[in-house]
């Protein structure tokens, strides 16, 4: 095959390969009162069409008092142009603790299209 060719044949691929713009965003929201840390997952659809996703939370806490690990998800709907609110969880959490969480929202097929994460590390 000719070199010329091939770089042809290589470039009328590029858009393909090229990766497409994510359909959502995820975010984190945190809220404190005192020892209570409010974690809050959400997705923007960025589509002028409906979504349909499924989401995971992974919240993990290290601290004096032991380790915790909680973990939700599920599929959701979300309108066009639209953001939705997926979990709201609460946990005692202080600035002492190490905390990881962790939102993603996936294609029903199960690709990663959006992440959002938050980690402390221990004051003190």
């Amino acid at each position: 095959m000719n070199c010329n060719l091939l770089y042809a044949s290589l470039l009328s691929l590029a858009p393909t390969l090229a990766q497409a713009p994510a359909p959502c965003e995820a975010h984190l929201d945190l809220g404190r009162e005192g020892t209570i840390l409010t974690v809050t997952g959400r997705c923007r659809n960025l589509l002028a069409t409906p979504g349909h996703y499924r989401y995971e939370l992974l919240l993990d806490r290290q601290g004096q008092g032991g380790r915790s690990h909680n973990q939700q998800g599920g599929a959701f709907d979300v309108p066009p142009r639209q953001e939705a609110v997926l979990a709201r969880q609460q946990l005692n959490a202080t600035p002492k603790d190490a905390l990881r969480i962790r939102l993603r929202i996936l294609s029903q097929e199960g690709r990663l299209l959006a992440q959002d994460s938050v980690l402390q590390s221990p004051e003190g």
